[in-house]
């Protein structure tokens, strides 16, 4: 065919495929529909197509240069990705995070039970038997935690100095946020090491937190994690309810297949995770700056970590209800 016939035979779909693609640009239009879209592609390979042909067959420098900006044009629309702005990180975190998570409430209160009931059932045990602590810490664990935890020990003292602070806070972002990824990810052990890794910190909470009492040193101990504890608490919660999801998946893909439904769940339990990372963000953050100073009194830090539990759950539970 000679460019002259090629040219009359395809004008015509160039200056739509034009008019399409400058359109789909407007804000003004409803032309980003999903048909839309789908026309499009179909299009813009068409017009691909077109482009190889006036290469393979010599055409003028003219044409393919024209053809090639067009198509250039088409592929940056296609493709382009979305990017990371801060309106859709203020989106994620206030408006998807939280949607998300009340959608799936059933796998969070799942999450919930597992930490909860086995953290109160230890808490009580040793209340009422002291020495049954060394049945869930050895003797060396408890001991080194006792001196951590007594009024003079340096780590509950006075306030760092900021550059002490800010390794602190390096040093809990790396080790919190890991954990919250070791709950989720070891959901594709069909769930086994996400209830363990629950189980454990939940057990560990529950016996120190009454050794502490029977030790005399509650307000050394609950005066250090009362301010964080509520973002840190509940994204690991958080995590093991996403972490169970992708089990969930892997052990009752129903229609799909395993893969095709882990893809399907990690695609959904996604803003959960990312939701439990900016939590204990902020858990490290407190944790680095506020909870290990005895400058504020022992009252004010159990206010202060009230108060944060409160936000925490007015967040959860009102945040994204309206855009």
């Amino acid at each position: 065919m000679k460019q002259q016939q090629f040219e009359e035979t395809n004008l015509k779909f160039w200056e739509q495929f034009l008019f399409q693609l400058n359109n789909s640009s407007s804000k003004n239009t409803q032309s980003n529909s999903k048909w839309d879209a789908n026309e499009f592609a179909q299009n813009y390979r068409k017009l691909c197509h077109h482009l190889s042909l006036a290469k393979e067959r010599k055409y003028s420098e003219q044409l393919v240069t024209h053809l090639t900006k067009i198509t250039n044009q088409g592929h940056q629309k296609l493709y382009r990705g979305k990017g990371i702005s801060l309106m859709n990180l203020i989106s994620g975190l206030f408006i998807v995070f939280p949607q998300s998570l009340r959608q799936q409430a059933f796998w969070f209160w799942t999450s919930t039970a597992i930490c909860l009931v086995p953290a109160i059932i230890v808490y009580l045990s040793v209340i009422i038997f002291p020495d049954s602590i060394y049945l869930f810490v050895n003797p060396i664990q408890v001991s080194d935690i006792e001196q951590m935890y007594q009024p003079s020990a340096h780590v509950v003292g006075e306030f760092r100095d900021s550059e002490s602070n800010l390794e602190m806070f390096a040093h809990y972002i790396n080790n919190n946020i890991s954990i919250d990824f070791r709950i989720y990810a070891s959901g594709l052990t069909f769930g086994v090491l996400t209830i363990f890794f629950l189980l454990l910190n939940s057990i560990l909470f529950g016996a120190l937190s009454a050794h502490m009492q029977n030790e005399q040193l509650h307000e050394t101990f609950f005066g250090f994690v009362s301010g964080h504890a509520a973002f840190e608490l509940i994204a690991m919660i958080i995590a093991g309810a996403a972490g169970l999801q992708l089990a969930a998946a892997l052990i009752a893909p129903k229609q799909h297949t395993r893969f095709k439904a882990l893809e399907l769940s990690a695609k959904k339990t996604f803003p959960l995770i990312y939701g439990a990372a900016f939590m204990t963000l902020i858990a490290a953050f407190i944790e680095a700056f506020w909870s290990s100073g005895n400058i504020v009194s022992f009252e004010n830090k159990l206010a202060f970590g009230a108060l944060m539990f409160v936000l925490v759950v007015a967040y959860l539970s009102l945040a994204g209800r309206k855009k």
